[in-house]
């Protein structure tokens, strides 16, 4: 759980001991330490604090579902995303029992898979429609040691040396996607916390995931240098750099309901005997017609719209994933990463940078000017640590110039005090939402309110340690 968290602690601690052993009285040292903390926080609030495991929490499940829940635009997008780019070919009702494959299984297991004949059939098809799409993404688990899929391989390889194929590679030792080249296969394994899907890597050990190799084809992106704390560079459509998470927690907009939501009846007619679906882009492999995916193929061409097939599970029990928004199947997390990766959520902009560097400087401003003046009421002895605006305003929030009588003037003192110590809870909850709402980007509010919490208590304790020396 992220409200309390070692290393937060840790952080936390070391940052109130670094600023009354170094900065003391001096007020350029103070705003030098005040920068550092703004970067520091700046750099977690991107990399450590969006771990999947800070995640796991129902009050930041909260701050996730509520800002998306206001961004209908973003889903009307998402929709539009999904229409404009992908055909999907769902395989959850095609299934056969094959004995299951690998030793120790006995000879009586059987599992059920997707049917052999419908997915070479499916892949002849695309042989022969190849020139008409832009590429195929194979989200199906397919096990070497299984005979059946013999008849796949030759057109696994050739799909993947035209860089017309991506297969999912889930990291097992016997999956099919590990005999093929780099370019054709994409890591799928999520980053899970208690069993819940939370965000996925877009690197591990050299290797992208599935989601970035489809957004890099899209998008024309290559990646740029080596990752340094959890961030990379980028250059998208052969031109600007940009800094990127490898790591991060996406929005899931598109949940299967609205995948399958292109399966729309509205029919068009092509020519004589040959109907399409006027905005269909989801199919059954069961029942898959190839003449009116052939035509359907054309028609999206002619429109300006690209033709990528989405092999995967939609429906049914099967690579079923529990998450923020729900339980989704892998396929349509696999679109949401898609999705947000086109949307630039895992990019940091200068403007998301501005937004924290300048906010997180006014955090760590108010928390250190409140905790001063809120241990200065008696001795004004540290009024020496201020500039003159701050004695100004220390001066006035204290009451110094108002006629008021003693019971008055402390509770006046009170609520001064409560406001000045804890105004930049409001503050954080601001930049929270401007970060999301300018940039698409999440930041964690219950993590970094931990480790300011953390950092203000600390402070104090410093301070009163010092008093009872001196």
């Amino acid at each position: 759980m992220i409200i309390f968290n070692l290393e937060i602690a840790i952080g936390a601690l070391l940052l109130a001991m670094i600023y009354h052993w170094l900065v003391g009285r001096s007020k350029k040292r103070r705003i030098a330490f005040i920068s550092f903390f703004a970067f520091t926080l700046t750099v977690l609030s991107l990399s450590a604090l969006n771990a999947p495991g800070n995640l796991n929490n129902g009050y930041v499940d909260l701050e996730i579902k509520f800002l998306a829940s206001k961004d209908q635009p973003k889903l009307e997008d998402a929709k539009a995303f999904l229409s404009e780019n992908f055909i999907l070919i769902n395989n959850a009702f095609d299934k056969q029992l094959l004995t299951a494959a690998g030793p120790g299984r006995g000879l009586s297991a059987v599992e059920a898979v997707t049917n052999r004949k419908s997915v070479r059939r499916f892949l002849e098809w695309c042989k022969i429609n190849i020139n008409d799409i832009d590429f195929i993404i194979c989200d199906i688990g397919f096990d070497d040691r299984d005979t059946s899929i013999n008849h796949f391989l030759p057109f696994f390889d050739d799909f993947g040396r035209k860089g017309k194929l991506i297969v999912s590679d889930n990291e097992q030792p016997h999956s099919i996607a590990r005999i093929l080249p780099a370019k054709a296969r994409g890591l799928t394994t999520a980053e899970n916390s208690d069993g819940r899907f939370n965000a996925q890597t877009l690197i591990s050990s050299g290797e992208a995931s599935l989601a970035y190799l489809v957004y890099q084809k899209m998008d024309t992106v290559k990646r740029h240098g080596r990752e340094y704390l959890g961030i990379f560079q980028e250059i998208k459509n052969n031109s600007r750099k940009q800094w990127c998470l490898n790591t991060f927690p996406p929005v899931l907009y598109i949940n299967d309901g609205i995948a399958r939501l292109a399966d729309k009846d509205t029919l068009q007619e092509l020519s004589p005997g040959l109907t399409v679906r006027k905005n269909g882009n989801y199919y059954s492999l069961n029942n898959l017609d190839l003449n009116e995916l052939t035509g359907l193929l054309k028609v999206r061409r002619s429109q300006g719209k690209k033709n990528i097939l989405l092999l995967g599970t939609f429906e049914g029990t099967d690579d079923l994933h529990h998450t923020i928004f729900g339980d989704l199947h892998g396929s349509a997390i696999i679109l949401n990463m898609i999705y947000n990766l086109h949307t630039g959520g895992h990019a940091i902009g200068i403007r998301l940078l501005i937004i924290q560097l300048l906010g997180f400087f006014l955090l760590g401003y108010l928390i250190i000017f409140g905790c001063l003046i809120g241990y200065d009421k008696k001795e004004r002895k540290r009024l020496s640590e201020f500039t003159e605006r701050e004695k100004r305003a220390y001066r006035i929030f204290t009451g110094w110039q108002l006629t008021l009588s003693r019971r008055s003037l402390q509770m006046w003192m009170i609520i001064i005090d409560f406001i000045l110590e804890y105004i930049f809870l409001i503050v954080l909850v601001f930049i929270v939402w401007l970060a999301y709402e300018t940039c698409h980007v999440l930041l964690n509010i219950i993590g970094l309110t931990t480790g300011l919490l953390l950092f203000r208590s600390f402070f104090i304790s410093f301070l009163k340690l010092k008093k009872i020396k001196s």
